[in-house]
């Protein structure tokens, strides 16, 4: 009898980087999956996750995708949505705490600051996570 516990690891080039996907799993009567993704690839999680149900009958799995190095271009600061972002910080500031400082380091905060110069390729995004996936859980079942 195979175990439903375990971990593996899969990496594939993407762009000037690569795509990990992580596969860790626990016993569990029915077939559980939770994704993952980084915020520029969120919406392939549905894709990922069908992969996951095409290959996979048991247990509850944690997929982790991530990307290595420069796989999606540069980030770039949107400088209208930062200004906007701390002048809302600083508006609010002056209601509830006049006088205090609103330090700029707050905007590492802020969701949606950072794009990349670079959009995904969907198809290649798709391979390389199928890719991945596929060697994380072969490693998973090893």
């Amino acid at each position: 009898m195979r175990s439903m516990t375990g971990f593996g690891v899969g990496r594939t080039p993407l762009g000037r980087g690569r795509l990990a996907v992580e596969a860790r799993s626990l016993n569990h009567r029915f077939l559980e999956v939770r994704v993952r993704m980084p915020s520029e690839a969120t919406d392939q999680a549905f894709y990922v996750e069908q992969l996951c149900r095409e290959r996979l009958q048991r247990g509850r799995y944690d997929i982790t995708v991530r990307f290595e190095g420069p796989a999606i271009g540069q980030s770039k600061l949107d400088l209208e949505r930062a200004r906007a972002a701390y002048e809302s910080l600083c508006s609010l500031r002056d209601q509830v705490a006049p006088g205090s400082e609103v330090p700029i380091s707050v905007l590492a905060q802020v969701p949606g600051l950072f794009t990349s110069d670079q959009a995904l390729d969907l198809d290649e995004l798709r391979r390389a996570l199928s890719e991945a996936l596929t060697e994380a859980i072969e490693k998973h079942n090893e």
